[in-house]
């Protein structure tokens, strides 16, 4: 089986808990503080090892207490990433007891690739790039571009809310290579004009990337426009989609169809939402995958 190529960050994020988002230089009671490890990489790597499929990825990790602990995670929890000279930033998030939350980055070497890494990288072992918006604020995003554009794999980009750093031209870049877009709910608020529906969003976008089109709906499902036409996965649960992206890009590079993939990650979601994953539970989902192929 080819492996999967996860380009994105790992970083270490001080999490606070307030009883009220505080306004301007307002002062705060914070009832809960920790420091933790995020970063748009580690829920789909956690998701493909537990699945015990092959992936890799470009985190870069660099030094300091944040890089430390970002490093130390990864080695437990079995996630590949390049050492770097340089210094790690973190992230900080304050979230509300009303459940508003503001995320503020303190920007470190964690936002770019390793050219030489890339260089290395050899196109008949991977299936499947995905390629995450955090890493497009770093400065290494030509870099980056070139070395998909040579390896002619294909390409799934995961847009979120952090669309709002990504500069226009870099944007324009990313589609050059015409991805497949898993574009979220924030992300999804950005790209749409106030006459636009989701369809027309969907249409504009495969216009752009001639690749499938990924827009989830609030407890509805997800929306897919590719060069078929369009089609709703239905869900009326809330689930994270973290994790059905995860599952998406596991039953893809297992080479289920399209269609059937959104299915399983959705299904996937709403038993995650439940207390899932323990190694029972991901036993059943690969029966569940083996069962998909059967039927493909």
């Amino acid at each position: 089986m080819k492996k999967v190529l996860l380009i994105g960050s790992v970083i270490s994020d001080v999490y606070g808990r307030v009883t009220r988002m505080p306004k301007g230089n307002e002062d705060f009671n914070l009832l809960e503080q920790k420091t933790r490890v995020s970063g748009s990489v580690v829920t789909s790597a956690t998701v493909l090892n537990g699945f015990s499929f092959p992936f890799d990825t470009t985190c870069t990790i660099g030094t300091g207490v944040y890089g430390d602990l970002a490093a130390d995670y990864c080695r437990k929890e079995n996630i590949p990433f390049v050492r770097s000279r340089d210094t790690a930033g973190c992230t900080m998030t304050i979230e509300d007891s009303f459940g508003q939350k503001s995320v503020f980055k303190v920007p470190g070497c964690e936002y770019e690739v390793d050219e030489e890494q890339l260089i290395q990288l050899d196109a008949s072992e991977i299936g499947l790039a995905v390629v995450f918006d955090d890493i497009l604020s770093g400065d290494s995003c030509d870099v980056m571009f070139r070395a998909l554009e040579d390896l002619g794999v294909p390409v799934l980009a995961v847009l979120s809310e952090n669309i709002l750093g990504v500069s226009e031209e870099v944007l324009d870049g990313l589609f050059a290579l015409e991805p497949s877009l898993f574009v979220g709910k924030d992300a999804i608020s950005v790209l749409m004009d106030d006459e636009t529906d989701l369809s027309d969003l969907g249409d504009d976008l495969f216009e752009e990337t001639h690749a499938s089109i990924y827009l989830p709906m609030e407890k509805e499902g997800i929306y897919c426009r590719n060069a078929d036409g369009s089609f709703i996965a239905p869900e009326n649960h809330k689930v994270n989609m973290d994790h059905v992206i995860g599952a998406f890009v596991t039953a893809l590079v297992a080479g289920v169809d399209e269609k059937n993939a959104l299915m399983f990650a959705l299904h996937f979601g709403t038993l995650r939402s439940k207390g899932l994953p323990t190694s029972f539970d991901y036993e059943e989902q690969k029966h569940r995958l083996v069962e998909i192929l059967k039927g493909c």
